[in-house]
Order: C-alpha cells, then structure tokens, then sequence
C-alpha cells in the first residue's frame, strides 16, 4: 500500500485535489458495504423459508425425507425378482432345472432331494415370420373365338400393393398412435412438473389426460413405485410401454435437475418425428389417390361410351 503523501509539503490545489478523491474512494466502500448488508439480509430469510419437500416443490418423492428415517438419500434396496410383476397364471410350457453341482464346494448334487427356490417369467412375443401368398393368375387361348383370357384375382388378393391391410394397419399403429401419445405425454408432464405440482400428482393428472389405455396404465402404474421411493425413470420402466431411450433421458434429466426441460425436449422430438411421418405417409398416399381416381374415371367413361357402342352395332345389325 502507498503511504500517504506529507500535507506540510502539499501546495493547497493538491491537498484539494486529494481530499477529493479520498471522498470519492469512501463513497464507493459506502456502496459496497450497503450491497453486502442486502445480500445478507437476503440469505437470512432465505434459512428461515421452509425446507423443500416433494408436497411443496417439484422435488421427488426418493428425494424426500422419509418419516422416521434420517435425512438425506438413503441407499437404494435391490429388488427382489419377480416382486414387482405377478408370475402369469398360465404359462406357455414350464422348465424345471435341477442343480448339479453345489456352488460352494462342486460336489454333485443331482441325487440329493431338492425343493422350488425360485419362480420367474420370461415372457417374448413368437417369431414374426411373413406370411406371403404367391398369387398366379392362368390364362390362355379361348377355343371358341380364338381370344385370350385369364384367371381374375381371388378377393383380396388383388394386384397392387404387396402389403396386406393387417400389415399395413399394424405399421401406421405403431408410428403414429405411439408417437403422438408419447408427445402429449411428454408435454403434459413437463407442464405440470415446471408449474410446481407434486410429481404424484402429474403423474395421476398425466394418467388422465392420456388418451392411450396403455400410457395410462403405465401412469397409475408408476405411482406406487415413485411413491416408494424409486425414480421415475425406473417406475416408467416396470410399465415395459414407454421406450428405452424415453426412459434413459427422464433418467439423466433426473440426476441434472433438469427434468422439465426434457420433457419438453423429448415431446418437441416426437412432435418433429410424427410430423416427417405424415409427411410420408401423405407422399405415399398421393400416387394411390391418383391411380384410384384415374380409374374411376375410366370406370366412368366406360359406363358412358358402352351402351352407344351397343346402339351402333345393333343399328349396323338392323342395315345390313
């Protein structure tokens, strides 16, 4: 620091000229100690604002302090299998597997009594194989007038498109129902979550809104999970309807605190992907509508020019 000038030595301009500024460095501390005094005063009423819980913020319940337990997180219990889906009460085929060696010690164990430890599902769809019909259409030459003719199709196997309307329905299903569920769902979440509602109570007001009877079971179906502390992307998953990737982001955008913001995120996505989908679809569909049209329109002529084609033949008949 640099000592102060001697004011016997100081001619009267200067001695102005530093109490001057030695005015203008206190007013400036002056300042600083009122910005202080009221970011002080700021901190001490936020520690006398109640603690955030899930009932009051869009806190979740797993962060939550438990009753009569210690604050804080708590170590996550491994789940037991098969505790959260009930075994089918009707299984496809049953596999018993005996042991054959101990774990502990290798010895043989197959001639040793052994009882039902443990019970699981392992539940997969059949192989979807293609069912393809190969239509051949025989004709030939007519004895009689000497004119070719051939075999009409059989109903519903008309020549055009290769896909059958069971394929075809099952496709447009899961491209479109799906995805604008998800958007919806994503956005109703995101919504109420930002706008402070308790995440139990999004849940069921998400539930309700869902048009899908599938994401409204996979609603209800969360909420005892997150209720027990779990996270909602695990809860989402118990469902098995939601997709993995929705599953993962919910999950990262829990561990960031970000989880409004994916939401809306992940329901702009789907808004997007089901928008590139009409689009396809509608340029697909385009050619269709206009074979479709051509044809009735030869259907049309036809059924004009027919009955005077027969008129002239008939008059041609009666000349001769």
């Amino acid at each position: 620091m640099t000592p102060p000038p001697d004011p016997s030595t100081l001619s009267p301009a200067e001695k102005d000229a530093l109490i001057a500024a030695l005015v203008a460095r206190i007013d400036a501390l002056m300042q600083e100690v009122e910005a202080l005094r009221a970011e002080i005063s700021a901190l001490r009423a936020k520690l006398g604002e109640p603690p955030k819980t899930p009932g009051n913020s869009s806190m979740p319940p797993s962060q939550g302090h438990k009753a009569g337990g210690t604050p804080g997180r708590s170590a996550k219990s491994k789940a037991h299998g098969g505790a959260h889906r009930p075994l089918h009460p009707n299984p496809t085929r049953r596999r018993d597997v005996l042991a054959e060696r101990c774990p502990h010690c290798r010895a043989d164990v197959r001639g040793a009594a052994q009882a039902p430890m443990h019970a699981y599902d392992r539940i997969e769809i059949p192989e979807i194989i293609p069912d393809v019909t190969r239509v051949m259409l025989h004709g030939g030459v007519c004895p009689c007038c000497g004119g070719r003719f051939k075999a009409a199709p059989p109903a519903g196997l008309e020549p055009g498109s290769p896909f059958g309307p069971n394929l075809r329905a099952f496709v447009l299903y899961l491209r479109f129902t799906h995805a604008v569920s998800f958007e919806r769902l994503a956005r109703l979440l995101g919504a109420l979550i930002s706008g402070g509602v308790p995440l139990l109570e999004a849940l069921r007001l998400a539930g309700q809104g869902a048009e899908n009877p599938l994401l409204q079971a996979a609603m209800w179906d969360a909420i005892p999970h997150v209720a027990g502390g779990e996270t909602l992307a695990a809860s989402f998953g118990h469902a098995g309807i939601l997709p993995p990737a929705f599953c993962a982001q919910v999950g990262g955008a829990e561990a960031t605190g970000d989880l409004p913001d994916a939401l809306r995120r992940l329901a702009e996505w789907h808004a997007a992907r089901v928008d590139y989908l009409s689009a396809r679809a509608a340029a697909l569909l385009e050619p269709l509508l206009i074979l479709v049209l051509a044809l009735l329109a030869g259907w049309i002529t036809l059924g004009v020019f027919m009955p005077l084609v027969g008129v002239i033949q008939s008059l041609s008949g009666v000349g001769d």
